[in-house]
C-alpha cells in the first residue's frame, strides 16, 4: 500500500499466502488491552508476562489491579495450567485506545500454549480448553 510502512517480516510471500489459504482460517476480534502471559514454575509459583517480559507484583500503573486478580483466580488457573501451559490473553484495567463499558472480565484469554509439545493448541482445542 503507498503510504504505508509495513515490516517485511509481516507480510506474505505470494506463494505463502497461497499455502495458507489451502487451510481452513480463523479470524478473531482483537481486544485492546496489555498482552498478558500467566503460568506457573515448577514450584507452583504464579508467572505473569507482557511480552516476554516477567512483572513484578503488585504492579504498578496498567497492572495495578492484578494482584488482586490472581489472588481470586490462581487456583483454578493452577488446575488448568499447572507447569505445562501458559495462557495468553488481553489485560483491559487500563484504556488504551477503545474504551469498553461491559467487559466481562479484566483478563479475556485468546491463546494457550503447550510448553511440553512447543507449540500452540489448535483453535478448536484452544476452546476446549477455556
Amino acid at each position: 500500500m503507498p503510504g504505508v510502512d509495513i515490516r517485511g517480516d509481516k507480510v506474505l510471500t505470494e506463494s505463502e499466502r497461497d499455502a495458507f489459504l489451502t487451510h481452513e482460517v480463523t479470524v478473531e476480534e482483537k481486544v485492546d488491552g496489555a498482552n498478558l502471559g500467566l503460568s506457573f514454575d515448577a514450584n507452583g509459583n504464579v508467572r505473569a508476562q507482557n511480552r516476554g517480559a516477567y512483572l513484578h507484583l503488585p504492579g504498578s500503573g496498567q497492572w495495578k489491579k492484578l494482584g488482586e486478580w490472581l489472588a481470586l483466580h490462581t487456583d483454578i488457573l493452577f488446575e488448568h495450567l499447572f507447569d505445562r501451559y501458559i495462557l495468553f490473553g488481553e489485560w483491559c484495567y487500563a484504556q488504551h485506545s477503545i474504551f469498553y463499558e461491559n467487559l466481562p472480565d479484566w483478563f479475556l484469554a485468546f491463546d494457550v500454549y503447550d510448553r511440553e509439545a512447543g507449540r500452540f493448541l489448535s483453535t478448536m482445542h484452544r476452546d476446549r480448553f477455556l
